[in-house]
């Protein structure tokens, strides 16, 4: 039963990981977004030649990067994900799915692939393992999984969280070292929740609990797999309650729900039977006595992945591994197929933030305010998971200072954003929640760099220190 609620489930998340990034396709790749792929396609092609598809594998190559040709495959990659949700052909479908979505994550850079693209593109690999292949119009449920199957069914949320445990200690960061890491990560992440105020304001020894119950539960919950179904219970139970809590703090798109998704294959029938209502219950196998039986082909793909899957591991934490393993996992890194993950290794522990002003007369200034990452200080936190806001998530990044002081280095989408407003473009205006100048054309905009913190006290949520100005520019 648990193959077929993860299928029907990673379907559901696939939906929303697709819904999530069509309605954002025009403002960030399409002609008169932020970064127009039909250029980047162009000047990838002229760069690479005939390797371009190779080292950005994506179908966009072959259709071209129009707006039309990106909403198609969009489309398509929804269809792939409701066809899984009603368990039909879910093998072909999440390899559908995953194709599809390769294609923007190729090329989608640097607002693809964040750590829970690849996670899906990898659970998706996943899918297309354990879904239907033998009788693709046949509706679930499937055969009972063979041992294999059952281990790669489990085996990415381990590695996923030990993965993000180790990388955080091996780091030697001093925050999770000493257990502060947490007493400035609710204000500093970032898209914090409306419940992270409340969260930051709780006593030094909280958070103190809070990094090292982190670390536990990230490092220690893994183990259990080992421990039987039941040990496999538990830790399906510490993982959710883990990716609970970090909901309820900030904001990280789908990520929480596909890891809670990625749990399922560790519950056993019975766990499953008490958890779900009767009407949720996918049916169970119709033979549960016969034993799998995998074929030779689906036991070599089953240990390739999972092959790929302890390689990866272990160069992500650096460990030896002979040459040609690691050759061979190189080349195929590109393809996602086993992820790196890892969030907050080192934490941050300051919040510039990029803030964007138009005027009217090069005199008096006004701020732009994005849809969900901090601006006007009388508005707090907002909440917007399972969405992915790719523009205010990157413009956390974009806002850390650079590296030479004075030089004046921006990503090129940061500009485009001032230009777009300069010319007034409605993909650009679409990414504010409000607009200055009772939404009038700028004769100037600027880009200010400022401190955020939670405000202790007033009517302000936020308190902004240490204003400077990063770059004017004006209409031509």
């Amino acid at each position: 039963m648990s193959h077929e609620l993860y299928l029907r489930a990673l379907g559901a998340t696939a939906l929303v990981a697709w819904l999530s990034l069509h309605i954002q396709i025009d403002g960030l790749f399409g002609p008169n977004g932020l970064l127009p792929m039909t250029l980047r396609i162009e000047a990838l092609e002229a760069r690479d030649g005939a390797s371009a598809l190779w080292e950005t594998p994506s179908l966009l190559h072959a259709i071209g990067g129009s707006s039309g040709a990106m909403h198609t495959l969009a489309i398509l990659g929804e269809l792939a994900a409701l066809g899984m949700i009603f368990g039909v052909a879910t093998g072909p479908l999440a390899l559908l799915s995953y194709v599809l979505y390769l294609s923007f994550v190729s090329l989608g850079w640097p607002f693809l692939p964040l750590q829970w693209d690849t996670l899906l593109l990898e659970a998706l690999v996943v899918g297309a393992l354990l879904g239907r292949w033998r009788n693709p119009r046949a509706s679930l449920p499937l055969e009972p999984p063979g041992m294999l199957a059952q281990i790669v069914g489990f085996s990415l949320v381990t590695r996923l969280m030990l993965a993000s445990g180790l990388v955080k200690v091996l780091s030697g960061d001093p925050a999770w070292l000493d257990g502060t890491a947490l007493a400035f990560h609710h204000w500093s992440q970032p898209l914090p929740s409306p419940l992270a105020p409340f969260l930051h304001a709780l006593p030094a020894w909280v958070h103190r609990i809070e990094t090292y119950a982190t670390l536990l539960l990230e490092i220690g919950a893994p183990l259990l797999v080992f421990a039987g179904a039941r040990g496999r219970r538990a830790m399906a139970a510490a993982v959710v309650f883990l990716m609970t809590v970090i909901t309820l703090s900030g904001s990280y798109g789908f990520f929480n729900l596909l890891t809670v998704v990625l749990c399922i294959p560790l519950l056993d029938d019975a766990a499953l039977g008490r958890l779900l209502p009767r009407a949720l219950r996918p049916p169970s196998p119709r033979d549960t006595h016969r034993a799998p039986n995998e074929s030779q082909p689906e036991r070599a793909l089953l240990v390739a992945y999972l092959a790929c899957a302890a390689i990866q591991f272990a160069t992500s934490l650096d460990a030896p591994v002979p040459t040609p393993l690691e050759d061979a996992y190189r080349t195929l890194y590109r393809t996602h197929v086993a992820g790196h993950y890892g969030l907050f290794a080192r934490m941050t522990v300051d919040r510039p933030e990029l803030v964007f002003e138009g005027s009217s007369d090069g005199l008096e200034w006004e701020p732009y305010d994005f849809w969900y990452k901090p601006g006007d200080p009388a508005r707090g936190p907002s909440f917007c998971a399972p969405h992915m806001p790719r523009v205010d998530w990157m413009l956390w990044f974009a806002a850390i200072p650079e590296p030479i002081p004075g030089s004046g280095a921006l990503d090129p989408w940061v500009v485009h954003i001032a230009r777009g407003l300069l010319e007034d473009r409605s993909e650009t205006r679409a990414l504010f929640r409000s607009l200055p100048l009772h939404g009038e054309r700028p004769v100037a905009v600027r880009l200010v760099r400022a401190r955020y913190t939670f405000a202790d006290d007033g009517p302000d949520a936020w308190r902004i220190e240490d204003r400077e100005v990063v770059r004017t520019w004006r209409r031509r």
